[in-house]
Order: structure tokens, then sequence, then C-alpha cells
């Protein structure tokens, strides 16, 4: 449940930045979307960490 609720916090920090870029109210950096892509790579990373080692996640996480 906790990285559904990250993965959505995360779609609007996108969602939210896209926005702000197309009305110029913030410059488009590297830093911007190296954070951003950061972000999603842990989340990534977390999911799958959790899926492979830890043998009881399969199963007891439902969407």
């Amino acid at each position: 449940m906790v990285l559904i609720t990250y993965q959505i916090i995360l779609f609007l920090i996108i969602s939210l930045s896209y926005y702000l870029t197309l009305n110029h109210f913030m410059a488009v950096t590297v830093g911007n979307f190296t954070s951003i892509f950061g972000m999603f790579a842990a989340i990534l990373f977390m999911y799958y960490y959790y899926s492979i080692k830890v043998p009881n996640y399969k199963s007891t996480q439902t969407i």
C-alpha cells in the first residue's frame, strides 16, 4: 500500500512539474528531472527488491 501511495504522489509531482514548465513558472533544468527520475527509480528498486528478497511479499500483497 505504501508503494502505491508513493507512486500516486510521484505522479502528482511529475504532473505539477509539467504544468509549471508549460506555463513558464518553472525553468527546465537537469536537476529537476534528475530528482524526479531518482524518486521513480528508488520506488522501482524497492518494489523489485521486496518481490525478490522477501519470500512472503508476493503472497501478502494484493492490489
